[in-house]
């Protein structure tokens, strides 16, 4: 832990259950998508019934600990990720991404964004993030689509593909993102400025591999997939790279101290 760190908890079981998305409001609390139906057991019994939620955490005696819950929206299968957009939520529910108006924390009418977009294949594989970028695009990682509204109308344009588990930007508005065994991929430029031209194939600025060095630090042996594979781990049983890298995160606030402006944080749950 780095000096002048500590690690609190925020919310726990039966609080909160199987969350995988979050983002802040206003007022401090946590908008949670909780994917409640996800790998229950080893078959995934059950995956396809309307078990997730998306909750409303908040810390009433303002100790730092989220104290009091509201569903805000439930009977969802396998939510997966939302944004504050336009004084209300987007929120994807594979394979549709939703957007429902907010009026004192009940949800209005749902209309549909878009009908694929996280259309098949694996659920650990299908498109995330929905980050609302400088230029007012919400973009995803594991997507060739951005979306954003006008006129109420929802406009849904391509973008090149990025990333797999988790998406964000720095201050200048670039773009970065991860793959499973790269902790942080990212554009050099803004973006689709190098695909405004549909004949031009951009060879380099995007996808760009920002940290090469992939290796992981564990303090323990680490019990992981394909772990038998020579090269995964080092002779004491610990991870020696990358193997599940997710939720990069770029730093932008002001409550660490300075040094951390600008600096990418990206979890390793493996390790």
């Amino acid at each position: 832990m780095e000096q002048g760190f500590r690690v609190e908890l925020v919310a726990r079981e039966p609080l909160v259950e199987a969350p995988v998305a979050l983002s802040f409001d206003d007022r401090g609390r946590i908008w949670v998508v909780e994917m409640r139906g996800y790998m229950r057991d080893l078959a995934g019994t059950g995956e396809d019934q309307p078990s997730g939620r998306i909750s409303i955490l908040e810390d009433r005696d303002g100790d730092g600990r989220m104290d009091a819950r509201k569903t805000f929206l439930d009977s969802l299968v396998l939510p997966r990720a939302l944004a504050p957009a336009y004084g209300g939520l987007l929120f994807a529910e594979p394979p549709n991404l939703w957007w429902v108006p907010i009026h004192d924390d009940r949800p209005g009418p749902r209309q549909l964004v878009d009908s694929t977009y996280a259309l098949g294949g694996n659920v650990e594989h299908q498109p995330n993030g929905l980050l609302r970028h400088l230029d007012n695009w919400y973009y995803n990682a594991k997507s060739t689509r951005r979306y954003r509204r006008v006129g109420g109308r929802w406009l849904i344009e391509s973008t090149p593909f990025r990333g797999q588990w988790g998406i964000t930007q720095d201050d200048w508005g670039h773009l970065l993102y991860n793959d499973n065994s790269n902790q942080l991929l990212g554009d050099w430029c803004l973006p689709n400025e190098l695909s405004l031209n549909p004949h031009f194939e951009p060879l380099e600025g995007l996808n760009e591999v920002i940290v090469p060095d992939q290796r992981v630090y564990p303090l323990h042996p680490t019990p992981v997939n394909r772990g038998y594979q020579e090269g995964v781990l080092d002779a004491e049983g610990r991870l020696l790279r990358f193997t599940s890298a997710c939720g990069p995160l770029v730093y932008r606030g002001d409550q660490f101290p300075r040094r951390f402006r600008g600096q990418a944080f990206v979890c390793a749950p493996e390790a």
